[in-house]
């Protein structure tokens, strides 16, 4: 038993999610194993990955996946996680192979790649990044790094080789995560509470034209026991039977222009939640308080289809077709009279849920078995149990197998028939258990994140965001491409980046007084008895100023100024020669006061008293 929690869009919000799990296993008294988080996870480093996601400007937040990026926060639970369609993808881009590039955007915080399958606790873990838009689905992935505006958007479409990688899979998946909805999974849920919440899908609905056609043709092919997505911003259960849908039993992978048919004389069946916790979130989101938790146990309307321990059928045994009648009439009497053990039904639960906001349902705790071959169905959960993480065989297989069609440029080759590439997954798959599965370990996701551009800064503000936002090879990218033998193609044409941090400044070093040593005195300062004082300055010396030296001007009568030694510079003087100015280097002889004052009066103008003799500098200032 894995108790698993999924979260529907993040939108950024890791702090306000953990508490709510903080919560509820404190209440419930239980330890959650496991989350899923179903798109829009926004692993934003710095403002140069802010810079490469697809999202209005009014909505543009950093938010505080930076802090565990950097180490500063740890995700307390295991969090895995594919990409919707508002992400940072230069990041996701780097881990494009996710669970086979050992994607972990930080520690504990797994990218299921672009396409992905892994194994937890013996569940089978498979997701599809991105949502469906038929402009870009038949393109490769010729978006380069970094993004203008338009490959923001076109590189989290899914591309036709993505949905033809996953298609290939035949052994049973227990969880499937998807952004977007499978087209039409609305007619196997409560439809008009659907659209008594959102009454604007009516149209959609009406057309059948709500949700992705790559998930639709996905769902019915590979038949999961669960299917969570989000997108769509409400809480939306449904069961789908797909025993009952006898005409898709042999469906196969197809282009979305033939689109699987709807079964007319299949009516819908009505909607199974599995034992869960719903969570309703707190008043005060700007708080990010712990949610409240409530339990709510929904019971199947149809007793016979409520699975106490559910198994999975393996998809071959659904697609055997009716014995003939002639070969029925040959059974022996003993095989006629045994009676016949009826299957279980082969039903998908889907669940979508909505953003993490105050009073939404974007979380849901449930509990699931891990059984298929080989594996036992558990009734409780065992305590303190330590579940494996690993990588899958198969997934493996087809990723070798596909790889070389992988196109990074705009027209996507051709992909080859189902028997080709069934022969190639075959052998692929030998390789890998002789050169991986074999080893000791050799499966395990080995725990060696590293951090390839600066965390953000409260100090680095918007600084730089085009030098963040640069292309680097990933090195966990590398080093699986190395462990699985394929060359890499995901920004192989720049270098291996390792961002190292730097170590914070260091301070000058303090040298300390040695013991017993009295302090040395200031200059002037005998020493510390002296009665001055260890604050007391020494005296100012005395200035030198060299002896002024002076010329004698002539008059305007062509006489010359006789200038008395001696007398020139006293205050109120009544000497009659003239008095000296400085002007630059020069000296310069001026007329005495008096005369300059009888001259003023000679014509007509005031006297010497009047002029300010009370104030004699202010008068020489004003002459």
């Amino acid at each position: 038993m894995v108790r698993v929690a999924i979260e529907g869009c993040c939108h950024g919000e890791l702090d306000k999610i953990y508490s709510s799990l903080k919560h509820i296993e404190t209440k419930e008294r239980v330890k959650i194993d496991l989350l899923i988080i179903c798109g829009d996870f926004q692993s934003l480093r710095n403002y140069g990955d802010l810079d490469q996601m697809a999202v209005p400007e009014k909505h543009k937040k950093l938010g505080i996946f930076h802090e565990y990026y950097s180490g500063k926060k740890t995700a307390p639970i295991l969090t895995v996680f594919i990409g919707g369609n508002h992400e940072g993808s230069n990041y996701l881009w780097e881990l494009y192979h996710g669970s086979l590039s050992l994607g972990w955007v930080c520690p504990n915080i797994y990218f299921l790649g672009f396409a992905g399958v892994v194994n937890f606790g013996g569940l089978r873990i498979a997701g599809l990044t991105g949502i469906f838009d038929p402009k870009h689905y038949n393109l490769g992935y010729h978006e380069v790094i970094p993004l203008n505006r338009e490959q923001c958007r076109s590189i989290y479409h899914v591309r036709r080789y993505n949905e033809y990688r996953v298609s290939q899979l035949t052994n049973p998946i227990d969880i499937f995560v998807s952004h977007d909805w499978p087209r039409g999974i609305y007619h196997y849920g409560d439809k008009k509470r659907l659209l008594s919440v959102k009454s604007f899908f009516e149209h959609e609905v009406n057309t059948n034209t709500l949700g992705s056609q790559v998930n639709e043709r996905l769902l019915y092919l590979l038949k999961p026991r669960f299917w969570f997505s989000a997108h769509l911003h409400v809480k939306f259960a449904a069961l789908v039977n797909h025993s009952l849908l006898e005409q898709n039993k042999a469906k196969a992978w197809a282009p979305p222009t033939a689109p699987p048919a709807r079964p007319a004389q299949v009516a819908p069946v009505p909607v199974v939640n599995p034992d869960a916790i719903d969570i309703v979130d707190s008043d005060d989101e700007a708080e990010g308080e712990a949610v409240a938790a409530t339990e709510k146990v929904e019971t199947a309307i149809v007793e016979e289809e409520k699975p106490v321990a559910p198994k999975i059928v393996d998809v071959a045994d659904t697609q055997e077709e009716p014995a003939a009648a002639g070969v029925q009439e040959q059974a022996t009497a003993t095989e006629a009279e045994e009676p016949q053990k009826p299957k279980e039904p082969q039903v998908t639960r889907f669940l979508a849920l909505d953003k993490c906001l105050p009073r939404r349902d974007f979380l849901q705790v449930l509990d699931i078995d891990a059984v298929g071959e080989g594996k036992e169905a558990q009734t409780e959960p065992k305590e303190a149990v330590t579940h494996s993480f690993e990588y899958d065989e198969e997934w493996l297989a087809i990723v070798r197998a596909t790889y070389d069609y992988l196109s990074l440029q705009r027209n996507q080759v051709d992909l080859p028939d189902q028997a080709t590439i069934k022969e190639r997954i075959r052998k692929e798959l030998e390789w890998v258990k002789e050169n991986i599965s074999s080893k000791e370990d050799g499966l395990v996701v080995p725990r060696n994140f590293v951090m390839t551009a600066p965390p953000h800064l409260p100090s680095h503000g918007h600084r730089n965001i085009m030098a963040l936002g640069q292309p680097v090879q990933n090195p966990q990218t590398v080093a699986f491409c190395e462990k699985i033998g394929l060359p890499n193609k995901i920004n192989s044409t720049y270098e291996v980046t390792t961002y190292v941090e730097p170590p914070p400044p260091v301070s000058p070093p303090r040298i300390p007084r040695a013991a017993n040593v009295a302090p040395i005195p200031p200059p002037g300062i005998k020493d510390a008895s002296d009665n001055r004082g260890l604050n007391s300055l020494p005296p100012r010396p005395a200035l030198s100023l060299p002896e002024p030296k002076f010329v004698q001007p002539e008059h305007a009568d062509g006489k010359t100024a006789e200038i008395a030694e001696g007398n020139y510079g006293k205050a109120g003087g009544e000497s009659d020669a003239m008095e000296v100015t400085e002007v630059g280097e020069s000296l310069v002889a001026q007329e005495p006061i008096a005369d300059f004052a009888d001259t003023m009066d000679a014509a007509g103008t005031r006297s010497s008293d009047e002029i300010g003799s009370e104030n004699e500098p202010d008068a020489k200032r004003r002459c």
